[in-house]
């Protein structure tokens, strides 16, 4: 039988201290879906196929309730985070109006220059990440990110950044799930 874990739901304050402060480039995202990138006529292109032209890339940053396991650092505890709809939206929003388009990190490491968020959605309805590719819930934060650093962009070419995580703060609130459960749960968005 699976361990029962703690799921934590992020919320933002009122006070708009909360949110994203940076997006990371990453080798392994959190949220277990890659960006792709886009070659000079604007379509979907894998990796081998990449064109320098563009320098573009699209993905997702946040998925309206998917239980992203964490593993607490300090006891080894694992457990899930989990975004709202309504929390990814007042995230993207915020993002948008503290104008952190700008901050971003490689590995979650160290910041870099010449990296930026160009555009930003949050999905409804059939959209540009459906045309992109991408079969994700309405409520998804999807950024197209720009990189004229010529390091960052060799990083992507090479495969060893292959997608974006959030870097910011939000209260956590706490429940215990029933491991059935969580089964069931994974079991209905497979059928949906």
């Amino acid at each position: 039988m699976e361990k029962q874990r703690k799921v934590y739901k992020a919320t933002l304050d009122e006070s708009g201290n909360m949110g994203v402060h940076a997006i990371g480039l990453v080798d392994e995202p959190a949220i277990m879906v890659d960006f792709v990138y886009l070659n000079k006529q604007g379509t979907r292109t894998e990796l081998r196929k990449l064109d320098d032209e563009k320098r573009m890339m699209y993905g997702p940053v946040l998925i309206p309730d998917l239980h992203i396991l964490r593993i607490d650092e300090k006891t080894g505890e694992e457990y899930y985070i989990t975004y709202d709809a309504d929390t990814i939206t007042r995230t993207a929003q915020l993002y948008m109006k503290q104008n952190q388009h700008h901050n971003v990190t490689i590995q979650h490491e160290f910041a870099v220059n010449g990296c930026y968020v160009v555009e930003s959605w949050v999905k409804q309805g059939a959209d540009k990440s459906t045309t992109l590719g991408f079969d994700l819930p309405d409520g998804t934060w999807f950024v197209g990110m720009y990189a004229e650093n010529d390091e960052v962009w060799a990083n992507v070419k090479a495969g060893n950044v292959k997608g974006f995580s959030i870097e910011g703060f939000y209260q956590m609130l706490s429940r215990q799930i029933d491991p059935d459960d969580e089964i069931l749960r994974q079991i209905e968005e497979l059928i949906k």
